[in-house]
């Protein structure tokens, strides 16, 4: 019939024409969120390895730091040689007081032999470092969200 506004094949056309723009955003959002993970997993493993340095490396700041004054947390009385003073120091200090000095936004899990800290979450990263402690041991970091 001639001049009907609807007829079952634009009905038919509209239907594909939404279908194919849904399945367009669909992979469109699924690339993007994609994408965001990838980018959040690599900022928590430079993260993690950026902090697992400072503590196996680093003395920390002041030398001398403790609980309360500490703005850097390191662990090391040498290059990768744990001091068990700043070990302890740092096991006794509140986890979000941790987290702060870290300047991280990530849940972290710091496991040293025996001695943990931490929220054991989903593993996001993971950093571990060769470390002189009562023999040689692995000190390990892992962030999650």
């Amino acid at each position: 019939m001639k001049g009907q506004l609807f007829s079952s094949d634009m009905i038919v056309a509209v239907f594909l024409f939404l279908a194919a723009v849904s399945a367009a955003l669909f992979a469109w959002n699924s690339a993007i969120d994609k994408s965001v993970q990838t980018m959040q997993r690599q900022d928590m493993e430079i993260t993690g390895t950026r902090i697992l340095d400072i503590l196996v490396k680093s003395p920390g700041y002041p030398i001398d730091w403790e609980n309360k004054n500490a703005t850097t947390i390191g662990l090391a009385s040498y290059d990768r040689t744990i001091d068990a003073n700043k070990l302890n120091a740092f096991l006794d200090m509140d986890y979000n007081r941790t987290k702060n000095i870290f300047g991280i936004p990530y849940d972290y899990f710091f496991r040293l032999g025996n001695y943990t800290k931490g929220i054991n979450g989903s593993e996001a990263a993971f950093a571990r470092r060769a470390v002189i402690f009562n023999g040689t041991q692995f000190l390990e970091l892992m962030l999650s969200k």
